[in-house]
């Protein structure tokens, strides 16, 4: 895709989004000049940098990240997270591999994600607590 249409074309629904205050963005399963979007550093970085998102996180769609390489290359949350391509030792936070973020490649990831949760008040508005009360809300509405 060239630069004039991801401007033109692709942008834009971006940077509102981005002008409006979203805190998260999914990456898709798409292949963008022959690379996986999720966890394309490219594009992350054009996103974070470029569009203004700096502050913060991306999430995969479910069984978008194709290796453990997609959180250097941006992505903060792989979903459904049962796959094994962001546990510890992949992404080297146990195994002793120094990193040069100040504080590593996954405490950068977790520090965009709880950053932008609470800026959605996400904590203090919780309507109930998971494994409690949730039952009865989860379910309403459901026929």
């Amino acid at each position: 895709v060239d630069e004039r249409t991801r401007r033109e074309v692709y942008y834009p629904p971006f940077e509102a989004a981005v002008r409006a205050g979203v805190a998260s963005f999914m990456c898709s399963y798409n292949l963008v000049d022959g690379e996986h979007a999720c966890g394309s550093e490219a594009l992350s970085s054009e996103l974070r940098d470029g569009l203004g998102f700096a502050d913060g996180w991306m999430m995969s769609d479910w069984w978008a990240v194709h290796s453990s390489d997609a959180a250097r290359g941006g992505v903060d949350q792989n979903m459904p997270g049962n796959d094994g391509w962001f546990d510890l030792y992949r992404l080297g936070g146990a195994s002793g591999e120094s990193d040069s973020r100040p504080h590593g490649l996954v405490g950068q990831m977790a520090e965009r994600v709880v950053r932008g949760a609470l800026a959605a008040d996400a904590y203090d508005a919780m309507p109930c607590h998971v494994g409690c009360d949730c039952g009865p809300l989860m379910m309403d509405g459901v026929s």
